[in-house]
């Protein structure tokens, strides 16, 4: 190269995801270092169960990288205890923000702020397999579905074999509080308050929404229980085996879906009771506080984070670009499943999933206490009591 190795300024980046095989981080690196060839990157992994611990670790003791990935979740714990850089300066300075849909744009800030920029995005939409809905003599699901018209469907996709197993699911659900709070949202509530000081489990609409979808599972059995889900494994090998007609996910379940040639696809909106609403999730680049060099960093992640990067982001099938423009083109656009534009339809009224600081203490608590719901030994009203109660000590600190 032009410039002498020894005067180029070294940015680190740290992930959990693997470099060197030719794939998303190598050929980021590639264009973003062709285009700015002061600067060096280089990448550190560090695998996802240990993750979060470490690197706040490496920040208190001044020993971090120059730049972060980051789940959107993780932001708040992150932000509120100072360990990240606010961007808002930079991000004046001329990041194409106006070309994002504005609750993506939402998942980068806390309390006000801007900390994060997107390493790619994604809303939830339903899954639905052609096939079994045509054997089962049904038209496919519209963008006008309600739960009743899901639960129909799912009754009538739902089959048994002649001793009473089930063979076939109508539906298929992930019990981790992402895989089903677009339920929540569909209902116009969620499980906690505007501004994160009080959990809101044990409120009608919720109440409402978790019995509707512990009934799937204990009450119409047309989605499998816990132990059944397991054997199945889990959401991807049972829609991909074609064992369950219905499932509810993100952008990247539609790459492993399409890989599957006798699988018949195809994708709608979420269906809703009150509110025709999505959740919005992205996966984040942030700068850990103690960078000394700020100006290359903010090359490599408005990079990135920038058009040029979320191209090679769709180029390389990782969620959804953030920018409309690059959306809404055959970038994206192409090819599986029919309907994709779904994806870019729930962004327009979409809601980011709930990030405050407490939040990772916060699902703990929720995950114990539904799992006995989703188990059949709980009751919903009991368990989001049990909830908001252990909550509300949490979210006093």
């Amino acid at each position: 190269s032009l410039v002498n190795a020894a005067s180029k300024t070294k940015v680190e980046i740290i992930s959990w995801q693997t470099f060197g095989d030719g794939g998303f981080l190598d050929r980021q690196k590639e264009a973003c270092e062709a285009a700015n060839p002061d600067i060096e990157i280089s990448y550190i992994t560090v695998p996802s169960s240990e993750y979060y611990t470490k690197l706040l670790t490496m920040i208190a003791s001044g020993s971090a990288p120059d730049m972060a990935m980051l789940g959107m979740d993780w932001l708040a714990p992150y932000a509120a205890k100072g360990a990240l850089l606010p961007l808002d300066n930079y991000i004046e300075k001329g990041f194409p923000l106006d070309d994002m849909y504005d609750s993506v744009e939402e998942c980068l800030k806390y309390k006000g702020k801007y900390y994060a920029l997107p390493r790619d995005t994604t809303s939830n939409v339903l899954y639905y397999n052609k096939k079994l809905f045509q054997e089962a003599g049904l038209s496919f699901p519209t963008e006008n579905w309600t739960w009743d018209d899901f639960l129909q469907a799912a009754k009538t996709l739902t089959k048994t074999d002649k001793s009473g197993r089930t063979i076939q699911w109508g539906f298929f659900f992930d019990i981790y509080p992402d895989g089903w709070y677009h339920w929540l949202l569909s209902n116009g509530t969620s499980f906690i308050n505007q501004d994160f000081t009080q959990s809101t489990m044990n409120t009608p609409k919720v109440i409402e929404t978790l019995q509707f979808l512990a009934d799937l599972k204990l009450k119409h059995k047309v989605a499998p229980d816990a132990g059944q889900a397991k054997e199945l494994g889990g959401s991807e090998g049972v829609f991909k085996s074609q064992r369950a007609a219905m499932y509810i996910g993100g952008v990247s379940r539609s790459y492993r879906f399409a890989e599957v040639p006798e699988l018949e696809w195809d994708i709608a909106p979420i269906p809703y009771r009150t509110a025709k609403v999505s959740r919005v999730w992205s996966n984040l680049w942030v700068v850990p506080k103690g960078t000394k060099k700020m100006n290359a960093v903010w090359k490599v992640l408005s990079f990135y984070s920038g058009p040029q990067g979320q191209k090679i982001a769709a180029e390389c099938r990782y969620g959804i670009p953030a920018f409309k423009s690059i959306a809404e083109s055959p970038a994206f656009l192409t090819p599986l499943p029919e309907h994709k534009v779904y994806f870019l339809e729930a962004f327009k009224n979409g809601k980011p999933y709930p990030v405050f600081p407490q939040g990772q203490e916060y699902r703990t608590i929720m995950d114990r206490e539904l799992d006995l719901v989703w188990a059949g030994e709980r009751s919903v009203e009991e368990a989001a009591r049990r909830i908001d109660e252990q909550a509300a000590k949490l979210l006093k600190k």
